[in-house]
């Protein structure tokens, strides 16, 4: 018998949210945050043949970052894609607004080489001061931060990011990205995320003058800290 395509519902009702702990693996001591997200209209189920088979309860952990806090495929449906199709149509749901990428914390850690599959990156080595595996994948429209090796010339107008919170007057910056402001304003045409620590040291250079100095000093103040996140120049 052919099964119908699934479907993603973004407004389940209390049938789904009970037929989710019915087959859910999680401990039943977890499922209270499944039920917060679902008062909080924050989650998402895959729906195949009116049976409720994967969902994705999730949460606005900032200005930027949308945090997955649990997901879970019914046994009989894993691997098969339904995971990917969830985070998918996430994806385009909030690919449009204010919020440009997904993060989570894999528990137990083995469960990273899952999200590596659907499209998921590891934080770089020290962005955590926990020995925590956490993950994000990016969906929103950004300026691409990358290795400063793969810039023979850097950029005028450039922020270049350091792994490192104490003195770089004798290192180079390990990451940069060009940027472009939108015209006669200060704002970035796309801004700039990448997931590192925010006690990092940063560097803006625009019109040949430098401003340098730790993230959480130059943006700390709008509560973003998952993630490097500059969308204004200062």
């Amino acid at each position: 018998m052919m099964l119908t395509p699934i479907e993603i519902n973004f407004s389940p009702d209390e049938s789904d949210l009970s037929e989710i702990f019915t087959w859910t693996t999680f401990p039943s001591n977890n499922w209270s945050e499944i039920q917060r997200c679902f008062e909080n209209n924050c989650l998402a189920v895959a729906i195949q043949d009116g049976k409720t088979i994967g969902f994705i309860a999730y949460k606005y952990e900032d200005l930027v970052c949308i945090y997955v806090s649990m997901a879970e495929t019914k046994m009989d449906f894993q691997k098969r894609g339904v995971a990917k199709f969830m985070i998918d149509n996430l994806r385009k749901k909030y690919l449009y607004t204010e919020y440009k990428a997904f993060i989570l914390t894999c528990a137990p850690k083995e469960t990273k080489y899952i999200w590596e599959k659907i499209g998921f990156e590891t934080y770089p080595e020290g962005a955590r001061y926990d020995d925590k595996t956490c993950m994000f994948l990016i969906f929103g429209n950004v300026c691409k931060v990358e290795p400063i090796q793969e810039y023979p010339r850097l950029p005028a107008n450039r922020i270049e990011i350091w792994d490192s919170a104490g003195n770089t007057e004798n290192e180079k910056a390990k990451w940069t990205a060009p940027f472009q402001l939108k015209e006669g304003s200060n704002m970035l045409v796309q801004p700039a995320l990448f997931f590192g620590n925010y006690d990092w040291i940063i560097e803006i250079t625009h019109n040949g003058k430098s401003k340098k100095m730790r993230y959480k000093d130059y943006n700390g103040k709008r509560g973003i800290y998952e993630c490097i996140y500059i969308d204004e120049i200062k």
